[in-house]
């Protein structure tokens, strides 16, 4: 390999002598975090974290950060349990917003763990549009206690077409179809590493991922659920 101190120093091109070395040396560590870390792809090089506290509804408390000291000026002082937990960076995005899925479910019971999925869930969006240098609430929470704040909502959005920062299911399939639609006469060389254009999307890949994180995050908890069988908690 080359000196480390001579491929740290500027280099006149990456198309030629010690820059092409230095390109390819940072595509295979890149490469590397990819294989170690499942969820590297979604990064973006902004070290974001979202701080909330264990008990919080609403949006109340939620903080985006991105240093060590603003994890702990926001939890310091307080004397209940804060959840700190890796952002995702490169979210999908809705007319370029942020959005989450309000899904329902029912628990008639723990040991055996028996659910039911509510089949229609909706989906929330953040007030403005996504901004990975904008750490404010109106961009990055879904919550509608936080977008009711702004001035145009209770009007029709320009590319949402709806009032309130909310769809129904069927607009976010319409989306889908249309969004990740095969181009007519194309070839699998156009549509890139997604060969899942023009399937059902939501059917074959998101709603099976959903009720899977649904099942999977209440089999975490089965062991510590209070009640049994026909027991309710809000």
């Amino acid at each position: 390999g080359s000196d480390p101190q001579a491929s740290s120093l500027p280099v006149p091109s990456y198309r030629q002598g010690a820059g092409v070395e230095l390109l390819q040396q940072t595509r295979d560590r890149l490469a590397a975090l990819a294989t170690h870390s499942l969820q590297h792809c979604l990064n973006n090089g902004q070290n974001t974290w979202v701080v909330k506290p264990s008990t919080g509804l609403q949006g109340r408390d939620v903080m985006v950060v991105r240093d060590l000291s603003s994890i702990f000026a926001t939890s310091h002082h307080s004397r209940e349990e804060w959840i700190c937990q890796k952002y995702i960076e490169r979210p999908m995005l809705v007319h370029g917003h942020k959005f989450d899925f309000r899904q329902w479910v029912l628990v008639t019971s723990w040991r055996p763990l028996v659910v039911y999925v509510w089949r229609e869930p909706y989906v929330k969006f953040a007030a403005r549009k996504y901004d990975e240098k904008d750490l404010g609430a109106s961009c990055n929470l879904t919550n509608t206690s936080v977008a009711k704040h702004m001035e145009d909502f209770d009007k029709v959005h320009d590319e949402l077409k709806v009032q309130g920062y909310t769809w129904y299911l069927w607009r976010f399939k319409e989306w889908l179809r249309q969004t990740y639609k095969r181009p007519p006469q194309s070839n699998a060389g156009d549509l890139g590493s997604d060969d899942r254009c023009g399937e059902d999307l939501w059917e074959s890949c998101i709603w099976p991922r959903i009720k899977r994180v649904v099942f999977d995050s209440l089999r975490s908890i089965a062991d510590k659920a209070g009640g049994g069988r026909n027991t309710l908690e809000f």
